[in-house]
């Protein structure tokens, strides 16, 4: 079927497609430059890291670096924006519209890990002198965000990084310091976690976290999603409580709309 032979509502979708895939030699140059970063940024000063890692490494900046080549890959194989402004089938359309939005998603998850981890002065994610935890806030249908937090003995220093629009994968990354009893105020759910805890119904809409953690003695990964009871509900207020205070601090408009976004998921 040709575009014209469609009813209005699709061609209004299709057009809808076609103006987000307009953006794919943006996302392409944005992991481009990304990609140019050096791989070892030099750590900030007085941060000391435990280079040597034997164990499990989850997030290390060679991985990332690798998952966004797979993804630039993957973007190289889709059609040229020109194909895809003359493709009239709905379906195929709809094929690649599809295809994008999960190579953004990978995209955006692998950038925000990048500069989050940077900006904490984390370079590898092993066995760490500190204290560090990290979670990637994954709404269902709206871009991510990640916070990081690295609790050194004194001190608290949290970073929060969002993507800043559905079209594309740039992201905005703020930083601050925060009293250590603050953190240990909000990390308090941590230690009550039951994994074997049952639903009683799906919730199709709704937003997910994969929180990583690390530490002298071990090192651990745990997703969830839709938190109805606690610890979780617990837990993702800890999560909103520190980012709304890196915004009250710190942030722009940008931020302050992830933030009301992010408040209506976990309201529902």
């Amino acid at each position: 079927m040709q575009s014209d032979e469609y009813p209005p509502l699709v061609k209004e979708h299709m057009e809808l497609m076609k103006g987000r895939l307009a953006f794919l030699p943006e996302i392409r140059q944005e992991i481009k430059s990304v990609l140019a970063l050096p791989q070892n940024k030099e750590l900030p000063p007085g941060y000391q890291y435990m280079e040597f890692t034997p164990y499990i490494d989850l997030n290390s900046t060679r991985k990332i670096f690798s998952r966004l080549r797979e993804v630039l890959s993957r973007l190289d194989n889709l059609p040229s924006p020109q194909e895809i402004l003359n493709e009239s089938d709905q379906v195929r359309l709809s094929f690649i519209f599809g295809e994008l939005e999960k190579i953004k998603l990978s995209a955006r998850i692998a950038i925000l890990a990048l500069q989050t981890n940077f900006e904490a002065g984390i370079q590898n994610w092993g066995f760490s002198s500190h204290d560090i935890w990290a979670v990637d806030i994954l709404p269902f249908f709206y871009i991510p965000a990640r916070l990081v937090v690295v609790r050194k003995e004194s001190s608290c220093q949290a970073v929060f990084g969002i993507c800043l629009s559905q079209e594309s994968v740039s992201t905005s990354v703020l930083k601050m310091e925060l009293p250590k009893e603050i953190a240990e105020t909000f990390e308090e759910p941590f230690r009550n976690i039951n994994f074997f805890q049952t639903r009683s119904h799906l919730i199709m809409d709704g937003i997910g976290y994969e929180l990583s953690t690390i530490s002298r003695t071990s090192n651990s990964t745990i997703s969830f999603g839709n938190p109805s009871t606690s610890p979780f509900i617990e837990m993702e207020k800890a999560f909103f409580g520190i980012a709304e205070m890196i915004v009250n601090e710190k942030g722009q408009q940008a931020e302050e709309d992830y933030l009301t976004e992010w408040r209506r998921y976990i309201e529902r």
